[in-house]
Protein backbone atom coordinates (compact mmCIF):
# COMPACT_ATOMS: atom_id res chain seq x y z
CA UNK A 1 0.00 0.00 0.00
CA UNK A 2 1.02 3.49 -1.06
CA UNK A 3 -0.18 7.04 0.30
CA UNK A 4 -0.76 9.10 -2.63
CA UNK A 5 -2.32 11.85 -1.39
CA UNK A 6 -3.44 13.35 2.49
CA UNK A 7 -7.23 14.38 3.81
CA UNK A 8 -6.70 17.11 6.68
CA UNK A 9 -9.92 17.63 9.10
CA UNK A 10 -11.25 20.62 10.29
CA UNK A 11 -13.98 23.13 11.20
CA UNK A 12 -16.69 24.46 8.52
CA UNK A 13 -18.20 27.67 10.43
CA UNK A 14 -21.06 28.94 9.63
CA UNK A 15 -19.98 33.35 10.04
CA UNK A 16 -23.34 34.60 10.03
CA UNK A 17 -24.87 31.95 12.56
CA UNK A 18 -21.87 32.82 14.97
CA UNK A 19 -22.71 36.72 13.92
CA UNK A 20 -26.35 35.96 15.05
CA UNK A 21 -25.61 34.37 18.05
CA UNK A 22 -22.58 35.70 19.22
CA UNK A 23 -20.55 32.98 19.36
CA UNK A 24 -16.54 33.57 18.44
CA UNK A 25 -15.50 31.69 15.42
CA UNK A 26 -13.47 28.80 17.21
CA UNK A 27 -9.69 28.22 16.24
CA UNK A 28 -9.34 25.76 17.86
CA UNK A 29 -10.11 21.66 19.07
CA UNK A 30 -9.99 23.47 22.77
CA UNK A 31 -12.70 25.79 22.38
CA UNK A 32 -15.35 23.76 20.85
CA UNK A 33 -15.46 22.61 24.62
CA UNK A 34 -16.96 26.38 25.45
CA UNK A 35 -20.90 26.32 26.53
CA UNK A 36 -21.38 28.58 24.24
CA UNK A 37 -21.69 26.16 21.65
CA UNK A 38 -24.66 24.07 22.97
CA UNK A 39 -26.11 22.17 20.34
CA UNK A 40 -23.99 24.53 17.45
CA UNK A 41 -21.53 21.79 16.58
CA UNK A 42 -21.80 18.88 14.16
CA UNK A 43 -19.57 15.69 14.21
CA UNK A 44 -20.19 12.37 12.50
CA UNK A 45 -20.70 8.95 14.23
CA UNK A 46 -17.67 7.13 14.33
CA UNK A 47 -18.98 4.04 14.17
CA UNK A 48 -19.98 4.73 10.39
CA UNK A 49 -17.61 7.59 9.63
CA UNK A 50 -13.81 7.45 8.76
CA UNK A 51 -13.50 10.85 9.17
CA UNK A 52 -14.77 11.18 12.98
CA UNK A 53 -12.67 8.23 14.03
CA UNK A 54 -9.60 9.22 12.64
CA UNK A 55 -10.21 12.51 14.83
CA UNK A 56 -10.88 10.78 18.20
CA UNK A 57 -7.66 8.18 17.65
CA UNK A 58 -5.98 11.23 16.59
CA UNK A 59 -6.60 13.49 19.57
CA UNK A 60 -6.36 10.58 22.17
CA UNK A 61 -3.36 9.73 20.74
CA UNK A 62 -2.13 13.44 20.97
CA UNK A 63 -4.02 14.18 24.61
CA UNK A 64 -3.65 10.78 25.93
CA UNK A 65 -6.53 8.35 26.97
CA UNK A 66 -7.57 9.78 30.39
CA UNK A 67 -7.81 13.34 28.82
CA UNK A 68 -8.52 12.66 25.46
CA UNK A 69 -11.56 11.22 26.52
CA UNK A 70 -12.15 13.81 29.25
CA UNK A 71 -12.03 16.34 26.07
CA UNK A 72 -15.10 14.01 24.32
CA UNK A 73 -16.87 13.77 26.96
CA UNK A 74 -16.98 17.83 27.11
CA UNK A 75 -17.49 18.34 23.50
CA UNK A 76 -20.61 16.16 23.68
CA UNK A 77 -22.17 18.44 25.80
CA UNK A 78 -22.03 21.03 22.78
CA UNK A 79 -23.10 17.98 20.24
CA UNK A 80 -26.95 17.14 19.78
CA UNK A 81 -26.89 14.46 17.88
CA UNK A 82 -23.95 12.38 15.57
CA UNK A 83 -25.02 11.93 11.71
CA UNK A 84 -24.70 9.17 10.17
CA UNK A 85 -23.21 10.41 7.01
CA UNK A 86 -19.94 12.37 6.78
CA UNK A 87 -21.44 14.91 5.02
CA UNK A 88 -24.12 16.22 7.01
CA UNK A 89 -22.03 18.23 9.34
CA UNK A 90 -20.27 20.75 7.12
CA UNK A 91 -23.60 20.73 4.67
CA UNK A 92 -25.52 21.48 7.55
CA UNK A 93 -23.15 24.22 8.88
CA UNK A 94 -23.01 25.55 5.06
CA UNK A 95 -26.90 25.61 5.20
CA UNK A 96 -26.75 27.65 8.50
CA UNK A 97 -28.50 25.00 10.34
CA UNK A 98 -25.51 24.76 12.95
CA UNK A 99 -22.32 27.20 13.38
CA UNK A 100 -20.08 24.17 13.33
CA UNK A 101 -19.48 21.56 11.17
CA UNK A 102 -16.24 19.20 11.91
CA UNK A 103 -15.51 17.59 8.04
CA UNK A 104 -12.56 16.77 5.89
CA UNK A 105 -10.81 20.02 4.42
CA UNK A 106 -10.17 19.02 0.90
CA UNK A 107 -10.76 20.80 -1.97
CA UNK A 108 -14.16 20.10 -3.03
CA UNK A 109 -15.55 20.46 0.36
CA UNK A 110 -14.03 24.05 0.29
CA UNK A 111 -16.01 24.71 -3.02
CA UNK A 112 -19.20 23.89 -1.23
CA UNK A 113 -19.26 26.46 0.86
CA UNK A 114 -18.05 28.99 -2.01
CA UNK A 115 -21.28 31.29 -2.67
CA UNK A 116 -21.64 31.00 1.74
CA UNK A 117 -21.02 32.90 3.99
CA UNK A 118 -18.55 30.43 5.56
CA UNK A 119 -14.81 29.93 6.97
CA UNK A 120 -13.09 26.52 6.71
CA UNK A 121 -10.51 26.36 9.56
CA UNK A 122 -7.75 24.22 10.12
CA UNK A 123 -7.31 24.10 14.05
CA UNK A 124 -4.00 25.33 15.73
CA UNK A 125 -4.04 23.17 18.04
CA UNK A 126 -3.33 20.32 15.84
CA UNK A 127 -5.26 18.38 12.28
CA UNK A 128 -5.93 15.35 12.73
CA UNK A 129 -5.57 13.57 8.96
CA UNK A 130 -5.83 10.60 7.27
CA UNK A 131 -3.88 9.21 3.92
CA UNK A 132 -5.45 8.62 0.98
CA UNK A 133 -4.12 4.99 0.00
CA UNK A 134 -3.47 3.59 -3.53
CA UNK A 135 -3.16 -0.89 -3.32
CA UNK A 136 -3.14 -3.64 -5.08
CA UNK A 137 -5.41 -6.30 -4.46
CA UNK A 138 -3.59 -9.88 -3.84
CA UNK A 139 -5.16 -11.84 -7.18
CA UNK A 140 -5.92 -8.50 -8.86
CA UNK A 141 -6.63 -10.25 -12.34
CA UNK A 142 -4.98 -7.13 -14.25
CA UNK A 143 -1.98 -6.90 -11.74
CA UNK A 144 0.44 -5.04 -14.69
CA UNK A 145 -1.87 -2.64 -15.58
CA UNK A 146 -2.74 -2.22 -11.94
CA UNK A 147 1.18 -1.14 -11.26
CA UNK A 148 1.28 1.26 -14.58
CA UNK A 149 -1.70 2.68 -12.40
CA UNK A 150 -0.09 2.90 -8.83
CA UNK A 151 3.19 4.30 -10.81
CA UNK A 152 1.23 7.15 -12.40
CA UNK A 153 -0.79 8.07 -9.03
CA UNK A 154 2.36 8.38 -7.46
CA UNK A 155 4.32 9.92 -10.39
CA UNK A 156 4.77 13.98 -10.50
CA UNK A 157 1.92 13.82 -13.58
CA UNK A 158 -0.32 12.07 -11.29
CA UNK A 159 -0.15 14.12 -8.13
CA UNK A 160 -0.64 17.45 -10.34
CA UNK A 161 -3.49 16.10 -11.69
CA UNK A 162 -4.82 15.36 -8.55
CA UNK A 163 -4.17 17.95 -6.87
CA UNK A 164 -6.05 19.98 -9.97
CA UNK A 165 -9.09 18.07 -10.08
CA UNK A 166 -9.40 17.04 -6.15
CA UNK A 167 -7.28 19.94 -4.25
CA UNK A 168 -5.81 18.29 -0.79
CA UNK A 169 -2.24 18.18 0.76
CA UNK A 170 0.11 16.02 -2.09
CA UNK A 171 2.63 13.08 -0.78
CA UNK A 172 5.10 14.85 -2.81
CA UNK A 173 7.50 17.03 -1.49
CA UNK A 174 7.80 18.46 -5.40
CA UNK A 175 4.13 19.72 -5.79
CA UNK A 176 2.82 22.61 -4.51
CA UNK A 177 0.33 22.92 -1.72
CA UNK A 178 -3.16 24.27 -3.77
CA UNK A 179 -3.63 27.84 -2.67
CA UNK A 180 -7.07 26.58 -1.04
CA UNK A 181 -4.74 24.50 1.17
CA UNK A 182 -2.54 26.92 2.46
CA UNK A 183 -3.60 27.25 5.34
CA UNK A 184 -3.26 23.42 6.28
CA UNK A 185 0.38 23.88 7.72
CA UNK A 186 2.31 21.19 7.89
CA UNK A 187 3.82 22.28 11.43
CA UNK A 188 -0.13 21.92 12.44
CA UNK A 189 -1.09 18.43 11.55
CA UNK A 190 -0.98 15.84 14.19
CA UNK A 191 2.05 13.48 14.65
CA UNK A 192 -0.02 10.10 14.56
CA UNK A 193 0.84 6.18 14.13
CA UNK A 194 -1.98 5.24 11.63
CA UNK A 195 -0.91 1.43 12.32
CA UNK A 196 -1.98 2.44 15.98
CA UNK A 197 -5.33 3.77 15.02
CA UNK A 198 -6.27 0.70 12.71
CA UNK A 199 -5.21 -1.71 15.66
CA UNK A 200 -6.96 0.13 18.72
CA UNK A 201 -10.09 0.60 16.12
CA UNK A 202 -12.68 -1.76 17.95
CA UNK A 203 -11.42 -0.95 21.64
CA UNK A 204 -11.93 2.94 20.90
CA UNK A 205 -15.40 2.63 19.11
CA UNK A 206 -16.41 0.14 22.45
CA UNK A 207 -14.82 3.19 24.79
CA UNK A 208 -17.02 5.82 23.03
CA UNK A 209 -20.30 3.92 23.27
CA UNK A 210 -19.76 3.55 27.17
CA UNK A 211 -18.40 7.27 27.50
CA UNK A 212 -20.61 9.17 24.71
CA UNK A 213 -24.30 8.72 25.69
CA UNK A 214 -25.85 9.54 22.48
Amino acid sequence: MNIKIKMDIGLVVNKDVCKQKNLPIPQTWAELTNPKYKNEILMPNPNISGTSYCIISSLLQTLGNDNGWKYFQDLNKNISYYPQRGGEPPQKAVNGEVAIGISPLDGEQIQNGKGHNVVNIFPKDGIPWTPAPVAIFKGAQNTEGAKKFVDWALSKKGQETIVKFCPRIPARSDIATPDMMKDAKSSYLLKIDIFKATKDRSEILKAWKEKIKK
